[in-house]
Protein backbone atom coordinates (compact mmCIF):
# COMPACT_ATOMS: atom_id res chain seq x y z
CA UNK A 1 0.00 0.00 0.00
CA UNK A 2 1.37 3.40 -0.98
CA UNK A 3 0.34 6.56 0.80
CA UNK A 4 -0.47 9.60 -1.29
CA UNK A 5 -1.14 12.78 0.66
CA UNK A 6 -3.06 14.14 -2.31
CA UNK A 7 -4.45 12.71 -5.49
CA UNK A 8 -5.75 14.19 -8.70
CA UNK A 9 -9.51 13.71 -8.64
CA UNK A 10 -10.17 11.79 -11.90
CA UNK A 11 -9.12 8.26 -10.80
CA UNK A 12 -10.52 8.91 -7.35
CA UNK A 13 -13.94 9.88 -8.73
CA UNK A 14 -14.09 6.61 -10.66
CA UNK A 15 -13.22 4.62 -7.50
CA UNK A 16 -15.72 6.54 -5.36
CA UNK A 17 -18.46 6.04 -7.94
CA UNK A 18 -17.75 2.30 -8.03
CA UNK A 19 -18.12 2.13 -4.21
CA UNK A 20 -21.05 4.50 -3.62
CA UNK A 21 -22.95 4.25 -6.91
CA UNK A 22 -22.31 0.84 -8.43
CA UNK A 23 -24.11 0.54 -11.72
CA UNK A 24 -24.41 4.32 -12.14
CA UNK A 25 -25.03 5.40 -15.71
CA UNK A 26 -22.03 7.74 -15.49
CA UNK A 27 -18.66 6.46 -14.20
CA UNK A 28 -18.07 9.93 -12.76
CA UNK A 29 -21.42 10.20 -10.94
CA UNK A 30 -19.78 11.06 -7.62
CA UNK A 31 -17.87 13.92 -9.21
CA UNK A 32 -21.07 15.22 -10.74
CA UNK A 33 -22.91 15.01 -7.40
CA UNK A 34 -20.05 16.45 -5.32
CA UNK A 35 -18.17 18.87 -7.58
CA UNK A 36 -16.70 20.93 -4.74
CA UNK A 37 -15.24 17.89 -2.98
CA UNK A 38 -13.60 16.59 -6.15
CA UNK A 39 -12.64 19.97 -7.63
CA UNK A 40 -8.98 19.80 -8.81
CA UNK A 41 -8.40 23.12 -7.02
CA UNK A 42 -9.10 21.29 -3.75
CA UNK A 43 -7.01 18.18 -4.46
CA UNK A 44 -4.91 18.99 -1.37
CA UNK A 45 -7.97 18.05 0.71
CA UNK A 46 -8.25 14.52 -0.70
CA UNK A 47 -6.50 11.86 1.39
CA UNK A 48 -5.90 8.67 -0.55
CA UNK A 49 -4.25 5.28 -0.08
CA UNK A 50 -3.31 3.44 -3.23
CA UNK A 51 -1.88 0.07 -4.14
CA UNK A 52 0.46 -0.48 -7.04
CA UNK A 53 -0.82 -3.21 -9.34
CA UNK A 54 0.22 -4.41 -12.79
CA UNK A 55 -2.20 -1.96 -14.45
CA UNK A 56 -1.12 1.02 -12.30
CA UNK A 57 -2.18 2.53 -9.01
CA UNK A 58 -5.55 1.47 -7.59
CA UNK A 59 -7.36 3.60 -5.00
CA UNK A 60 -8.02 1.47 -1.90
CA UNK A 61 -9.16 4.09 0.64
CA UNK A 62 -10.15 7.76 0.64
CA UNK A 63 -11.37 10.55 2.90
CA UNK A 64 -11.88 14.07 1.60
CA UNK A 65 -13.23 17.31 2.96
CA UNK A 66 -14.35 20.79 2.05
CA UNK A 67 -13.81 23.72 4.38
CA UNK A 68 -16.51 26.36 3.96
CA UNK A 69 -16.97 29.27 6.29
CA UNK A 70 -20.47 29.13 7.77
CA UNK A 71 -22.65 31.17 10.09
CA UNK A 72 -23.36 29.30 13.35
CA UNK A 73 -25.83 31.19 15.53
CA UNK A 74 -24.40 34.52 14.39
CA UNK A 75 -20.75 33.45 14.60
CA UNK A 76 -18.60 32.77 11.55
CA UNK A 77 -16.73 29.45 11.70
CA UNK A 78 -14.76 27.22 9.35
CA UNK A 79 -16.42 23.80 9.26
CA UNK A 80 -14.80 20.73 7.72
CA UNK A 81 -17.39 18.72 5.79
CA UNK A 82 -16.05 15.19 5.29
CA UNK A 83 -17.26 13.12 2.37
CA UNK A 84 -16.73 10.12 0.14
CA UNK A 85 -15.01 8.27 2.97
CA UNK A 86 -14.50 4.69 1.84
CA UNK A 87 -12.37 1.60 1.76
CA UNK A 88 -12.52 -0.34 -1.50
CA UNK A 89 -14.03 -3.83 -1.44
CA UNK A 90 -11.42 -6.43 -0.52
CA UNK A 91 -9.40 -4.01 1.61
CA UNK A 92 -11.80 -3.59 4.55
CA UNK A 93 -10.83 -4.48 8.11
CA UNK A 94 -7.20 -3.33 7.87
CA UNK A 95 -7.63 0.13 9.36
CA UNK A 96 -7.12 1.85 6.01
CA UNK A 97 -10.29 3.94 6.24
CA UNK A 98 -9.36 4.93 9.78
CA UNK A 99 -5.92 5.96 8.56
CA UNK A 100 -7.11 8.23 5.74
CA UNK A 101 -9.93 9.68 7.83
CA UNK A 102 -7.56 10.52 10.71
CA UNK A 103 -5.23 12.21 8.22
CA UNK A 104 -8.10 14.22 6.73
CA UNK A 105 -9.24 15.34 10.20
CA UNK A 106 -5.69 16.39 11.11
CA UNK A 107 -5.29 18.29 7.82
CA UNK A 108 -8.63 20.07 8.30
CA UNK A 109 -7.64 21.12 11.83
CA UNK A 110 -4.27 22.37 10.58
CA UNK A 111 -6.14 24.38 7.95
CA UNK A 112 -8.25 26.08 10.62
CA UNK A 113 -11.37 23.93 10.93
CA UNK A 114 -13.27 24.78 14.10
CA UNK A 115 -15.85 22.01 13.71
CA UNK A 116 -16.45 18.96 11.55
CA UNK A 117 -19.48 17.36 9.92
CA UNK A 118 -19.93 13.76 8.82
CA UNK A 119 -22.92 11.98 7.35
CA UNK A 120 -24.12 9.04 9.40
CA UNK A 121 -23.03 7.26 12.56
CA UNK A 122 -20.50 4.78 11.19
CA UNK A 123 -18.15 3.20 13.71
CA UNK A 124 -15.27 4.93 11.96
CA UNK A 125 -16.73 8.35 12.79
CA UNK A 126 -17.68 7.39 16.34
CA UNK A 127 -14.15 6.09 17.03
CA UNK A 128 -12.79 9.41 15.77
CA UNK A 129 -14.93 11.29 18.32
CA UNK A 130 -17.80 12.43 16.08
CA UNK A 131 -21.26 12.11 17.60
Amino acid sequence: IHVMAICQPAPLVLAATAVFRPGASSPSAMGESYPLLFDPAHAHRLRVLTRREANGLVVVAHAGYTLPQVDLAGTRARVACFGAVFTAPGFEGRGLGTRVFADAVAAARAEGAEAGLVSGRRGLYLRAGFQ
